[in-house]
């Protein structure tokens, strides 16, 4: 299971549960759709899928990754029912260690596409 720890205050943290179970069903039936179509078309096995649905199931991040885009959602929100906010410069929380300039360089930016092309 994918356990995420979340702030609930400047003191503490809690783990986030995931319930991709339940918010998966909700999406099938939403979606008025069945398992074996949506395991078809993301590619997903049949078994695997059956698996996640009953809660049964470990996880991998393909799977996830497949669904939400199935579904047009974040893999946040298939696994803990919650879109995450984006997270923006202003809001990240920092620590002063010194004062002065740095230089950072960025290689390279990739997508969760190419890592699953790079993984296969």
């Amino acid at each position: 299971m994918l356990w995420e720890w979340c702030k609930v205050n400047d003191n503490s943290y809690m783990l986030k549960k995931p319930i991709m179970q339940k918010v998966l069903k909700k999406l099938i039936d939403d979606n008025g759709i069945s398992a074996r179509k949506v395991a078809i078309e993301t590619g997903i096995p049949s078994s695997t899928l059956n698996s996640l649905l009953a809660g049964s199931g470990g996880t991998k991040p393909e799977h996830i990754y497949a669904l939400a885009k199935y579904f047009d959602k974040t893999m946040e929100f298939l696994l803990y029912g919650e879109e995450e906010k984006p997270t923006n410069f202003q809001s990240i929380e920092t620590e002063e260690i010194f004062e002065g300039w740095v230089k950072i360089k960025i290689e390279q930016v990739i997508s969760m596409d190419e890592i699953i092309k790079i993984k296969k």
